[in-house]
């Protein structure tokens, strides 16, 4: 509703109803404009349905030329992560325009500025692991074409526009291969009495992001004196790492297979290259990790190997009482990473008896002669480490869905801590992780999805995040990585939120950011208008004239478990500094090369991965496509003309080998995923 003016929006419903049982959806094709399943949807109105794994269903959406829509949704299900998946289809297209929001947990919004009048398909989907999901979707905004020229001439007279141009910093280059840093003297003002800089990401998988950060990290280590970087993998993965490094092993033997692809990605490669580079010079970057997790092979392959080498360097006996084989190979499986692979959930005996050799051995470490030794205190903090992700893990499977957020921020500050003011005292220190992670006081922010809900005062069966996942109520109450390093570490800690006003996040196409999220003018927005492509803001030191800072302001910086829900938050209680790049790139994991055609047509067919799941490879326009069961179809990229990699959310790339027999004949494909392979057989 604008000046009085409503403009009404019919959309046909392949599936609607209020939470209960709604009718079963059905192929947008059979929908017609005259069924009695049509629903006219006005902004404000929220429609409900619910769909099934794999499931996805359809409304027609009529847009007049030069419209602008705003479209929000949010999902429920009894899975703990939801990816809820909003695509545009043009009229008469079979290609979505915008992919609105591949969203993690729970809200969404999709944003389209009409070139052409029709009917557009809007199509909601998901990927739950195998329960119903639930949703309401509705309109949140709708201008013609004149309404959003007056919104758009709004935004260029505003006051805070003219601010930005003043206050904030231009970048010249984000170019990791640019190595000129005359533009960044204000940026090395704000920072330079910081000992933790801590810089973050909207996503894992964003390409320039990566490219924009990798500059600003050869700033701080050349300019600046910073000589360590902390990146958001395993402290034991990253500390193995560091031993090859420093001891020249070539960057191709040191890099392990990573468990997420993003950390071997195309624009993550100049990173690894320079700190490889500057290993064996006098001005090392030296590399290490701090989540709870481990998150390659290298901890797989190595870690329980390392341990026990140490401990009989250390005069340590590795079979002592409570460290017989069943330590040893639960050791292994805490080893594996992120999920333990629990064959069987221990008992609470078997629990407390593997953490009680566990801390065990490390008092022994601590106790014995090389326990004051950095090897020594290095191994401490990993086995306190391992005890805390298996303790987590145990009680996840246990318990409930929502220990492992909480006992990680925990463990990773306390990692950092540790790192900061024991293993490197008194060095300069960059960390490399997402945005959630560099939060300070992010408990207060809410999703924008929500209160519009609450706010169209339409008859919804919930309203609050609370009421609409009961597993999220406690997450207002949350603590973040940078909040626990703050309260120690106080001004020596400056956090660096990045953020995005378009473009595609992820390289499958799942995720393109939405420009225009609110009816308020967000922050991209404002750094649009200033006429800025890359910018710096800082937000700790702000001068009189600088109260608006202080008000609310949507913006994807604030996103903390989705993407596209226009969190709305106040900047400098969050965060100490922005970084702004206009449009977004996605990475690649590894380069794709061409394959001729007749060999891509020898791959396709059917794959047998498990009794339940089957890999489905179809060639179209001479790509070829994965779809898992249950799952959406993927395209694929061929590293070599046997290798493939899938671009996956948050960056996790899977790899795909094709297999062959001695005749030449594929026979099937092994999967590689999470640190583990899976041989899958061709039946047809």
């Amino acid at each position: 509703m604008l000046g009085g003016k409503a403009l009404v929006i019919a959309l046909v419903a392949a599936s609607s109803s209020s939470f209960g049982t709604p009718p079963a959806p059905r192929p947008a094709d059979h929908v017609q404009e005259s069924d009695q399943d049509t629903v006219w949807l006005t902004p404000g109105a929220p429609v409900e349905g619910k769909f099934a794994e794999g499931e996805s269903v359809s409304y027609w959406v009529q847009l007049p030329a030069g419209s602008f829509v705003r479209i929000r949704a949010l999902c429920r299900s009894e899975a703990h992560h939801n990816w809820l998946r909003l695509r545009l289809f043009a009229p008469e297209g079979n290609q979505p325009i915008t992919f609105g929001a591949h969203s993690g947990f729970v809200f969404s919004v999709l944003t389209h500025r009409a070139t052409q009048p029709g009917r557009y398909r809007l199509e909601i989907g998901s990927e739950f692991p195998g329960t119903p999901a639930h949703y309401r979707v509705w309109i949140d905004e709708l201008l013609d074409q004149s309404e959003y020229q007056q919104r758009q001439d709004s935004l260029r007279s505003d006051p805070r526009v003219a601010w930005l141009r003043d206050h904030a910093l231009p970048l010249r280059s984000t170019s990791p291969d640019d190595e000129d840093f005359s533009d960044l003297g204000g940026l090395a003002r704000y920072v330079a009495d910081s000992r933790v800089v801590m810089l973050g990401e909207l996503s894992h998988d964003v390409g320039n992001v990566y490219a924009a950060k990798t500059h600003l990290v050869k700033f701080l280590h050349q300019e600046l004196g910073f000589d360590v970087l902390v990146v958001e993998m395993g402290l034991y993965d990253m500390w193995k790492l560091w031993q090859g490094l420093s001891a020249a092993v070539p960057l191709e033997q040191a890099l392990p297979r990573v468990r997420q692809g993003f950390w071997l990605s195309a624009n993550f490669r100049p990173l690894w290259e320079y700190v490889a580079q500057a290993a064996t010079t006098d001005r090392p970057l030296e590399v290490a990790g701090f989540d709870r997790h481990t998150t390659s092979s290298l901890a797989t392959d190595f870690l329980v190997t390392d341990l026990r080498s140490f401990l009989a360097e250390a005069g340590i006996d590795s079979e002592a009482a409570g460290r017989d084989s069943t330590f040893w190979a639960a050791l292994q499986q805490v080893a594996v990473g992120l999920a333990l692979p629990f064959a069987q959930v221990p008992t609470r005996d078997e629990h407390d008896a593997f953490l009680d050799a566990l801390y065990t051995l490390r008092a022994d470490i601590r106790a014995g002669p090389l326990g004051l030794e950095k090897t020594g205190r290095f191994w401490a903090q990993a086995l306190k480490t391992a005890a805390r992700h298996y303790h987590v893990e145990w009680d996840s499977a246990t318990a409930g869905p929502y220990g492992f957020r909480s006992g990680r921020s925990a463990t990773m500050a306390e990692n950092l801590l540790w790192l900061a003011e024991e293993y490197y005292p008194g060095r300069k220190i960059i960390v490399w992780c997402e945005n959630n992670h560099g939060l300070r006081n992010g408990g207060h922010l809410l999703p924008v999805s929500i209160q519009h809900a609450t706010a169209a005062g339409a008859p919804l069966s919930m309203t609050t995040l609370a009421e609409f996942r009961p597993d999220l109520a406690g997450v207002r109450d949350w603590t973040s990585v940078a909040q626990y390093v703050q309260a120690v570490m106080g001004r020596e800690f400056y956090s660096v939120g990045t953020t995005v006003y378009e473009g595609l996040w992820w390289g499958d196409g799942a995720m393109w950011a939405q420009p225009d999220q609110d009816r308020s003018f967000e922050l991209e927005e404002l750094f649009v208008a200033a006429g800025f492509e890359q910018a710096f803001l800082d937000v700790r030191s702000l001068s009189g004239d600088a109260e608006w800072l202080w008000e609310p302001i949507v913006s994807n910086v604030f996103n903390r478990y989705t993407f596209n829900a226009g969190f709305r938050g106040v900047l400098p209680f969050v965060f100490d500094g922005i970084l702004f790049l206009r449009t977004a790139r996605p990475g690649r994991h590894t380069e794709e090369i061409p394959v001729a055609s007749e060999i891509l047509e020898d791959y396709v067919g059917q794959y047998q991965m498990s009794p339940e799941v089957t890999i489905a490879v179809t060639l179209e326009s001479g790509r070829l496509f994965i779809q898992a069961t249950g799952r959406w179809k993927r395209p694929i990229f061929a590293a070599s003309e046997t290798e493939f990699f899938v671009q996956g959310r948050q960056g996790a790339a899977s790899q795909l080998t094709f297999l062959r027999d001695e005749s030449g004949a594929v026979t099937g494909l092994m999967l590689h995923r999470g640190g583990q392979d899976t041989l899958g057989r061709k039946v047809r």
